[in-house]
């Protein structure tokens, strides 16, 4: 399970009562919480790479802030960084948020899941640990995070979280130094019985720097890799297509869904740093009201996307595209990039 919200598709008539709810009395009911920004990989995509600060909050105002969100109906939270298993203070974290009934998802490079932590999940098991991987090997691994010994690291701990029959996952980032890597490494975590998930839709850094960007793939090698992809894992193209509204890529940040950061500032999610509410000092609830503002500014906002036929495969959110373009419009190579995948679909009969 990706996530909790992942589950209430809007479009399955059994849960779309429960959705219908959540949103309109605006419950919040996933977060997301990066608990540092730290990280010990230097990954070419990423976007946080040149704002690397060490502020973060203590293990007391996390908890503080775990008992405001349950005390308001969240049922999910998201572990994230940066890398969070770099906080010393980790397992006192997840296991105060697991006490307070919370369903819980750590987000990993995989590279420092300890033998303390295998025993933690065992005891107080998440909903499951999500591992992004950069390569088949320890060169590529090299290349694209700067750390070679962590390949083999990685694999030892996907084969101990499935051992110890913790729910496992994995999310394959895919740029241009190590995307040869992607057939290879979906047959062997395939192998292991471990879901593969393919993003290679990079991003900026949430302070406007372009540099991640540099990392994405040309038209043609993006195009044919995705193609492979769905054909290996077939995609629900009427539920992508409900997600647009009157023009809008509707998502569930500032309805049911928020992000904290690891200074303790709530956002609505990494495309949209900013403006940013203080939880710890200002109050939870406090802050999720005014979230919402932010969001019909800034999300509830018609896109030429929005009015592209070629939105079903590429389309963005106002946010994405007001961090990759001053004019309020995707780039125009982005735009290229949608429109050839969207032809390479149809031609192979994967969208119609």
């Amino acid at each position: 399970m990706s996530s909790l919200l992942g589950m209430l598709n809007p479009q399955n008539d059994i849960v779309k009562p429960i959705v219908n709810e959540v949103v309109s009395k605006r419950i919040p009911l996933t977060g997301t919480f990066e608990l540092t920004r730290r990280c010990n990989f230097s990954c070419l995509y990423c976007y946080q790479q040149n704002c690397r600060h060490t502020e973060e909050l203590t293990t007391k105002e996390w908890t503080s802030i775990i008992d405001q969100i349950t005390d308001a109906g969240c049922k999910f939270v998201n572990f994230t960084g940066g890398e969070p298993l770099l906080r010393d203070d980790f397992e006192r974290i997840y296991e105060y948020a697991f006490n307070k009934g919370l369903l819980l998802r750590i987000k990993t490079n995989g590279s420092l899941i300890s033998t303390s932590h295998i025993e933690l999940w065992r005891r107080l098991p998440p909903v499951g640990v999500s591992i992004s991987l950069y390569g088949k090997s320890p060169e590529t691994y090299k290349n694209f995070c700067g750390v070679e010994s962590a390949y083999e690291t990685v694999m030892g701990a996907i084969a101990q979280l499935k051992t110890n029959h913790i729910e496992v996952y994995t999310t394959f980032v895919a740029g241009r130094h190590n995307y040869k890597d992607t057939h290879a490494l979906y047959d062997m975590v395939s192998g292991m019985g471990v879901p593969f998930h393919l993003f290679s839709n990079l991003t900026p850094c949430d302070n406007g720097d372009l540099r991640p960007l540099e990392e994405s793939l040309p038209i043609e090698e993006r195009s044919s890799l995705l193609k492979w992809f769905y054909a290996k894992q077939p995609v629900d193209w009427d539920a992508v297509s409900s997600l647009w509204v009157n023009n809008v890529r509707r998502c569930f940040a500032g309805l049911a869904a928020y992000h904290v950061v690891s200074t303790g500032e709530m956002i609505l999610c990494p495309m949209a740093p900013a403006p940013s509410f203080p939880v710890y000092k200002g109050g939870f609830l406090k802050a999720w009201g005014k979230l919402y503002e932010a969001r019909l500014k800034l999300i509830e906002v018609e896109t030429k996307c929005g009015r592209c036929g070629h939105r079903a495969v590429c389309g963005m959110c106002a946010p994405n595209i007001d961090m990759r373009s001053s004019k309020g419009e995707p780039p125009k190579e982005h735009c290229l990039n949608g429109k050839r995948l969207h032809q390479m679909l149809r031609q192979e009969g994967i969208l119609l």
